[in-house]
């Protein structure tokens, strides 16, 4: 069977003559390996583009190249990304706060969006991780060229299996698209990938950056939620009932019997002579 090089496959479309791009989606339970699978095949990417256009590898990817969690980091990112060629970018656990579907009216996503429809002649790879698809905004999700679903980890032999799909969208197809696998150069399906663990000192960068960013991602989070908790607890009191209202006057009116009647009480405060009954009787004298 002819094995297909998936990562030579990337390299070769975006330095074309055809200008394209490429854009993954990563997918798999948390601590299955995404993000490690991410930058393993972003690096194995830019060892290919620098052996095709020249340069080092590490002129198309560094792990500064790759956005973890927040806006701002995809901010960063972006910037990073304007006017540059050949490069491998990664968005790494983007659905959590970055680009979540829940904040799709927000002006962040649908500007992010708009980029993301019309990068192409940058001729950039970027790959997108999250637990699942669903978390992230529908524009990125059904716009992105590949899908990979991690399978297995085999962290103990330093790899993880992935199934990898080309998606294809058509309206008279059920649900409106499909997702059949790659194919080998027979024509075959290839239902398995194997990815191996990204270099050592790119992992190593990029635990640290990410632990710092998670750290003060979580510590925003948790001082928001105690700002809405606090926030609820100085919500309004509901409004008092009339029977609240004109139980203290209608007591002091009546004072036991020795007041006023209470036919003169309800024509006073403009109400039933039952309804002032219920009222003296619904706490004791």
């Amino acid at each position: 069977m002819p094995p297909i090089d998936f990562c030579r496959m990337i390299a070769e479309i975006i330095t074309s003559p055809d200008n394209q791009h490429v854009t993954m989606m990563i997918t798999a339970t948390t601590g299955a390996g995404k993000s490690y699978a991410g930058i393993s095949i972003a690096e194995r990417v830019s060892q290919i583009v620098a052996e095709i256009k020249g340069g080092y590898p590490e002129d198309y990817f560094s792990v500064d190249n790759i956005a973890v969690i927040t806006q701002n980091e995809i901010l960063r990112v972006m910037h990073r990304m304007n006017n540059q060629k050949y490069m491998c970018f990664g968005f790494d656990d983007i659905g959590a706060v970055g680009w979540n579907s829940r904040n799709f009216m927000q002006t962040f996503n649908q500007q992010l969006n708009s980029i993301f429809q019309t990068f192409r002649t940058q001729n950039n790879f970027l790959y997108l991780t999250l637990p699942n698809d669903m978390l992230i905004d529908i524009v990125p999700r059904s716009l992105t060229k590949y899908q990979m679903k991690i399978t297995a980890s085999h962290f103990e032999f330093g790899y993880v299996e992935a199934k990898v799909f080309k998606p294809i969208k058509d309206s008279k197809l059920p649900h409106g698209r499909i997702e059949p696998f790659l194919q080998d150069l027979d024509g075959q399906k290839i239902k398995r990938h194997i990815i191996f663990k990204p270099s050592k000192y790119l992992t190593d960068e990029y635990d640290t950056r990410r632990s710092e960013i998670e750290s003060k991602n979580t510590g925003m989070t948790i001082e928001a939620m105690l700002h809405s908790i606090e926030s609820e607890g100085d919500l309004p009191k509901p409004r008092p009932t009339k029977k609240e209202i004109l139980l203290e006057p209608i007591k002091i009116d009546y004072d036991n019997g020795n007041g006023l009647s209470m036919a003169k009480i309800a024509q006073k405060y403009k109400i039933s002579p039952s309804t002032v009954h219920k009222i003296l009787h619904s706490t004791p004298s």
